[in-house]
């Protein structure tokens, strides 16, 4: 239950509402109105005193009540200082609730003239009265507001020192839930859109309709706003995009729209429909491995579409919190580009995308429904080397004026080969999942810098052994260059009678030789460290055993810490210099600083993350499924 608080007066008693309960509250000291629940459970831990002094001459207060550890209830006053949600550890809060208590005491009324000054019954009911209700949404997005400071402080002071070269952590610049909609053409992806908007916002068809990517906002307004102006603008959350050139930008856009009351879209969430992914001769056509355009990356997409299509459906991943990926009975996953985007795109993120079988009312036999699921999952197969088949939600999107969605380019389905029971059950899932994206931003922020951290910490101990084994050799072979070109003509003169001119000549030659020496040591170093890259993985075993070497550890070191390393030794070829000794590291202490973070801080706020989830949920999860439901009744014609 979220509640605001406005103008009310220094010493009065308040009152708060919580279901038929009425908890009173009293001042935590005699010059504040900031004021903690009393009730015969043990609640949770008011502001610290040096927190209250913030809110003496604040005009209006937040209150809101989160659900605290131990079950209990937390009451967070808001006003020109805020506590953030998720900062105080358990043993702070005791310590706060013990301080606050006597506080509390000396505080309270003790005689009868402080008694009268007490304000009557109706008095504190005209100041309960003053409580307005407030969206859920706003305490999520407060929640969320608290929870991006403290990674961004995480961030500040233990990742980005070491991040600068690297490159793994993520601005936390993409606040806004974002749900992405991935598939073959006409799979149904913008037709989810308009159902989901309420209203025709995506043009729909059987044929290619759209070449480039959309982000779909509601607000109380239409406009349209074109590539260059959304990353170019800081309002937005997508300059990071301009790295993919002016061939993306200008198949970029985003449509604000005013949509319906019964639009299911939230106001904080915003959708991004994608060009359909089709079969082009080039891309079934493979060059070899000789061919300069060998990268499939970069020959699948930039060849076939002007820009890198797999880059840019990463970055939307990267950001995104719910991805569906929508296949149709005539595609079921037959096309190479949609296996590529399974493979590039969305490796490292299963746990956010669904697979969708869409259109499942259009089956008018029972075995055509088997082949077509049947073909998808074989196609699955290939790329998902897992041996329990995924999870494949069957569905299809209502249509007509009931749904207030675009009208269809196939006719209604008649057939009842999938019962339209079932159809509308998985449909209801897939919109919880969607709806939950707002809340799951909070779970996808935390695990975004969790899997920066681990990255960047096994490229820093990668890196540092690299270093060490090039600098061994280094120093091996620039020694045995010195002791034959030093010590080899020194040890000859010594020994032997040479004359002024011998002497000469044997120090020339020297010089001679020492040139010739540096430019091959200089040639094998260089051969050398291109060795040592291309058999890196031996880092694994020297710095985990067998039983810390996971494949997750595996999977992290070729998709993303060995790749980029790469990129960084790249980068300094490119420029005439050696990699592997430039590669950045950190000292040991940073190193362990960075465990802490991994180990104790994330956690840490998993934890407060998850009470606050089991709070929200405990508060809203009955209302929300309950209008999902009564609009998943809905029929599919």
């Amino acid at each position: 239950m979220y509640r605001r608080l406005a103008t009310a007066p220094r010493t009065a008693l308040q009152r708060c509402t919580s279901s038929s309960l009425a908890l009173p509250l009293r001042p935590t000291c005699s010059s504040c109105t900031v004021a903690r629940c009393c009730s015969a459970l043990l609640l949770g831990p008011p502001l610290p005193k040096s927190a209250n002094a913030g809110f003496r001459s604040a005009a209006h207060y937040d209150v809101a009540m989160i659900g605290g550890s131990r079950g209990g209830k937390v009451m967070r006053l808001c006003g020109t200082q805020r506590r953030p949600f998720f900062s105080l550890s358990k043993a702070s809060r005791r310590e706060e609730s013990s301080a606050s208590d006597a506080r509390a005491l000396s505080s309270s009324p003790s005689t009868p003239a402080d008694r009268a000054a007490e304000p009557s019954s109706a008095e504190t009911a005209g100041v309960a009265s003053q409580f307005i209700d407030v969206d859920a949404s706003a305490s999520r997005v407060e929640a969320q507001s608290d929870l991006e400071s403290k990674l961004i402080e995480l961030r500040r002071l233990y990742l980005d020192p070491y991040d600068k070269v690297y490159l793994f952590l993520n601005p936390l610049k993409s606040t806004t839930p974002m749900v992405m909609m991935l598939g073959n053409h006409s799979a149904g992806k913008s037709t989810l859109i308009n159902y989901l908007s309420g209203r025709e916002i995506q043009e729909t068809g059987i044929a290619p309709t759209d070449d480039g990517f959309t982000v779909i906002k509601r607000d109380t307004f239409d406009m349209d706003t074109d590539g260059p102006s959304m990353v170019s603008n800081p309002k937005y959350q997508y300059q990071s995009l301009q790295q993919f050139g002016i061939s993306f930008v200008t198949h970029f856009k985003m449509k604000t729209r005013k949509m319906p009351e019964t639009s299911q879209l939230p106001m904080d969430m915003v959708l991004i429909d994608t060009p359909g992914m089709i079969d082009t001769p080039l891309h079934s056509s493979k060059p070899s491995a000789s061919s300069p355009n060998a990268s499939d990356s970069m020959y699948s997409s930039d060849q076939t579409r002007g820009y890198d299509f797999l880059g840019v459906t990463r970055w939307f991943a990267q950001q995104s919190d719910v991805i569906l990926l929508m296949f149709d009975p005539a595609n079921p996953g037959t096309t190479g580009e949609t296996l590529d985007v399974l493979t590039k795109s969305l490796a490292g993120f299963e746990h956010k995308f669904l697979l969708v079988m869409n259109k499942a009312d259009a089956f008018e036999k029972v075995t055509d429904f088997a082949r077509a699921y049947g073909t998808l999952c074989w196609n699955l197969s290939k790329v998902m080397k897992m041996k329990d088949v995924p999870r494949v939600y069957t569905t299809c999107t209502p249509l007509g004026a009931t749904a207030r969605a675009a009208t269809a380019t196939t006719a209604p389905a008649t057939s009842s080969t999938v019962p339209g029971t079932e159809l509308s059950r998985q449909r209801n899932e897939i919109m919880n999942e969607i709806m939950s994206a707002p809340i799951r931003r909070m779970d996808n922020l935390i695990t975004e810098t969790e899997d920066s951290a681990r990255s960047l910490l096994l490229a820093m101990r990668a890196a540092k052994l690299l270093r060490q084994d090039y600098r061994q050799r280094e120093l091996l072979v620039f020694s045995a260059l010195a002791t034959v070109c030093l010590f080899g003509p020194a040890m000859t003169m010594s020994l032997s009678s040479v004359s002024l001119i011998g002497s000469s000549l044997l120090v020339m030659a020297s010089a001679v030789a020492g040139c010739v020496g540096l430019v091959a040591a200089r040639a094998y170093l260089k051969e050398f460290e291109r060795g040592l890259l291309q058999s890196s993985d031996y880092v694994l075993s020297r710095l985990f055993t067998s039983k810390t070497r996971t494949k997750d550890v595996e999977l992290r070191w070729y998709r993303i810490v060995k790749p980029e390393i790469m990129r960084v030794v790249s980068t300094y070829h490119d420029n005439g210099a050696n990699g592997i000794p430039r590669l950045p590291i950190c000292s040991a202490r940073a190193c362990r600083r960075m465990e802490a973070v991994i180990d104790d801080e994330i956690p840490s706020l998993r934890r407060s993350v998850a009470e606050y989830k089991e709070s929200h949920f405990r508060r809203n999860g009955e209302s929300a499924v309950g209008r999902i439901k009564q609009v998943g009744q809905e029929g599919c014609s």
